[in-house]
């Protein structure tokens, strides 16, 4: 009888743990700290059965932050587990398939969505063609990279009048280490943006940028 009390009471902590979790988790997810989120549906994961909704919100939490290829995997579980996968995920689903370049693949699936239930019309008439690399498709377009380029995505380009460009950065890597926690976005984890300038010069042949420098403007950066 002993045992039994032990057993009962030790499923109900574990359920609760469980429980407790996931509130968790779902509340960091709707703030959008995605990142922080998956860290918690994950140690779910481990406790309790994978359901598909678990998964998937792993999936979407990794989807929200253009992680293709972790995305893709945890969707990948859902779809392989469930027969009866929800088809509101088939657009992402297919749309990380290809992005981690299994064409062949997403073709599969957008047919099999298909008879699963009616689905936006995004992904009902989604024809998908492979095409050419932008150099080959267009041999007049030329892409260069200046001195300006830092190692991380930068857009939000803007050129004045006087030649001088301005675009948006992360922070170097090395600056994030030093950083303190509220220098950095809750929902991918990343360091805040930075707005830079540089002088460029161009012409049909060539473009050239001086190297990138912080605007001066304590108020912004």
């Amino acid at each position: 009888m002993k045992k039994i009390i032990i057993l009962v009471f030790g499923l109900i902590w574990s359920t609760t743990t469980i429980a407790q979790k996931y509130n968790a988790a779902d509340k960091l997810y709707r703030n959008f700290a995605y990142l922080e989120a998956a860290k918690l549906y994950k140690e779910a994961l481990k406790s309790s059965d994978s359901t598909a909704y678990l998964l998937t919100r792993i999936g979407d939490c990794y989807y929200k932050n253009s992680d293709s290829k972790q995305a893709n995997f945890w969707y990948s579980k859902a779809a392989y587990k469930y027969a009866n996968f929800n088809p509101k995920f088939a657009y992402k689903y297919i749309q990380t398939l290809r992005s981690v370049g299994n064409d062949d693949a997403a073709e599969v699936w957008l047919d099999r969505f298909k008879n699963y239930e009616p689905l936006d019309s995004l992904v009902i008439n989604s024809k998908y063609t492979k095409v050419k690399s932008t150099s080959e498709a267009n041999p007049l377009l030329k892409l260069l990279n200046l001195n300006a380029n830092t190692e991380f995505s930068d857009f939000g380009g803007y050129e004045d009048a006087s030649g001088t460009f301005y675009f948006s950065s992360a922070v170097s890597t090395d600056i994030l280490a030093d950083q303190k926690k509220d220098g950095i976005y809750d929902w991918n984890e990343e360091p805040y943006l930075k707005i830079y300038q540089a002088s460029v010069s161009k012409s049909y042949e060539a473009a050239t940028g001086s190297d990138q420098q912080e605007i001066a403007s304590d108020s912004i950066n």
